[in-house]
């Protein structure tokens, strides 16, 4: 194919042109610009004379010299007077005074940009905001930005001090208070399968290391929440110490994993647990940065936690979010005890019983069902005798309170799926279920018959013993509608927090059990 050598010529001489990019712009506007390095700019500055200093004394300097891209954000001599000597006393302190002010990549106030959060060189994030001239709320002055060499040199009005993350002013700056303590406690020893190097077994079958790691671990940071975290923001509410035990008394009748019938008075296991579901609710995602948060925080338990700034006695803006010292939180039993839903889905399916043979479960596709599926689980066996000995469906950790017991659940394929009777009501018996452990490691063992009965509000009337619920013919409701569907089995008062096992049994052989999920409403004593 020929082209025209004059029309290609051109296009080139547009390519090349037409395509000045934004730092083009931004160096074609600016009148500071320097072709030295950046050290070798800084250290050439008598206006930045201690920041240079600070640099070639940690040995930055040579790594500002090469012909990688950074910008700095430079405290001139003025600004370095606002510097508490105390922060830069040691070697250490003083390299990461200074990687807090550098980071990798060319950045420029001149040529505008969204806010962004920066990661520095010290491994802390700042909030950057060109169009307001900020970086980490610091005033940027914009007039002496300088384009050098290998990057860009924007001054500040105020030194960037690194701050704490919140789990770094837990341990070294936090007031003396009894939730600090709690969570400081929490402290484990892990031992690191993975750093330890696994080589294999013995002639005994034991694991053989190529060393043995131990890490220390904090539950809090692994279960609730990672304050340690950089690469998330978090808001922390820290109770008074009256708070926190007013937190404990109010709610630890439904974090009691010993029975409270047999213990009046919290166990020392009991105790923990309370003590940790109390602590969890005070910590909240994103971090609301001053007084003018909502009034609500959604926790990372799921709680809606009232949030009064009329009680924050104490407010410190750490790198990965913000921490207050409340002395009030009018957090009630109908915000933190929550209802649950247990969705016949694959995860929460325990297992399939049968005294004959293996039960066949089948997924269903549902368009109205919860998450779009329900499930059928029909018998296996074709005797008249052999009845299906149940579905098992798990929940997570209920509270130790009387649950309302509601169950959907519709019948469009007749007695089974295998044998299909429409003149035969589908019935089920549904039933809360006990799990035996293993007093060694406290796994499952096995799981009990229908023990548990479901009753009225009062415990005076059983109802499960024989009581077996008609599955309604039709199809499900839209889910905006989807209580209109639920059948109210009655109640059940788990005395202990644990995770909650159903199981669903047919009224005789050759019949199946159905489900879309199981609602479990909490009855408040206060």
């Amino acid at each position: 194919m020929n082209k025209n050598p004059i029309i290609l010529l051109f296009a080139v001489v547009l390519m090349f042109t037409g395509c000045t990019d934004a730092w083009e712009d931004h160096i074609a506007v600016s009148a500071n610009v320097s072709q030295q390095s950046m050290a070798t700019y800084l250290a050439q500055n008598t206006d930045c004379s201690q920041f240079a200093a600070l640099l070639k004394e940690t040995g930055l300097d040579r790594q500002l010299d090469s012909s990688k891209i950074y910008t700095a954000w430079v405290p001139d001599n003025s600004a370095m007077t606002l510097v508490d000597p105390l922060l830069i006393d040691t070697e250490d302190e003083k390299k990461a005074f200074v990687l807090n002010h550098l980071f990798v990549g060319r950045i420029s106030a001149l040529s505008g940009g969204d806010t962004d959060s920066l990661l520095m060189l010290s491994g802390k994030k700042l909030l950057y905001q060109p169009a307001n001239a900020l970086v980490d709320g610091v005033e940027l002055l914009i007039n002496k930005e300088t384009a050098v060499k290998n990057g860009v040199v924007q001054f500040v009005k105020s030194p960037l001090t690194p701050r704490l993350s919140i789990w770094e002013w837990i341990l070294q700056a936090a007031p003396d208070l009894k939730f600090v303590s709690f969570v400081k406690s929490l402290d484990y020893w892990y031992f690191d399968v993975e750093a330890s190097g696994y080589l294999g077994r013995d002639d005994n079958g034991k694991p053989i290391y190529n060393d043995s790691i131990v890490v220390l671990r904090n539950q809090f940071l692994q279960g609730v929440a990672d304050l340690s975290c950089e690469d998330s923001l978090f808001t922390l509410l820290v109770p008074s110490d009256e708070l926190f035990e007013a937190h404990f008394n109010r709610f630890e009748k439904y974090y009691r994993l010993d029975d409270r019938e047999s213990n009046a008075v919290p166990t020392a296991r009991d105790s923990a647990f309370i003590w940790l579901n109390v602590a969890r609710d005070f910590v909240s995602s994103g971090a609301q940065m001053n007084l003018e948060a909502p009034a609500i925080l959604r926790s990372v338990a799921g709680v809606n936690v009232p949030f009064d700034p009329a009680s924050v006695t104490l407010s410190y803006r750490a790198s990965n979010g913000m921490v207050h010292v409340v002395s009030a939180c009018e957090l009630t039993a109908a915000d933190k005890i929550l209802p649950m839903v247990i969705d016949a889905n694959l995860q929460t399916v325990f297992s399939t019983k049968s005294n004959y043979g293996t039960p066949a479960l089948s997924y269903r596709e549902r368009a109205n069902a919860l998450n779009g599926y329900d499930v059928v689980l029909d018998n296996h066996s074709n005797s008249d005798t052999d009845i299906l000995d149940g579905l098992v469906v798990q929940g997570g950790i209920v509270n130790s309170c009387r649950y309302r017991v509601k169950i959907r659940a519709f019948d469009d394929f007749g007695k089974s799926y295998r044998y299909s009777n429409s003149l035969v009501a589908l019935q089920q018996m549904v039933g809360p279920v006990t799990i035996i452990r293993n007093p060694v490691d406290y796994s499952y063992k096995e799981l009990s018959v229908i023990t548990n009965k479901l009753t009225d509000d009062s415990d005076d009337v059983d109802y499960s013993s024989s009581y077996y619920v008609t599955v309604p013919q039709g199809t499900y409701r839209p889910l905006s509608d989807a209580a209109a569907d639920e059948v109210d089995l009655g109640s059940y008062n788990f005395r202990n927090a644990d995770y909650a096992f159903f199981r669903l049994v047919p009224l005789s052989a050759k019949m199946a059990v159905t489900l879309d999920y199981i609602r479990l409403e909490p009855i408040l004593e206060d």
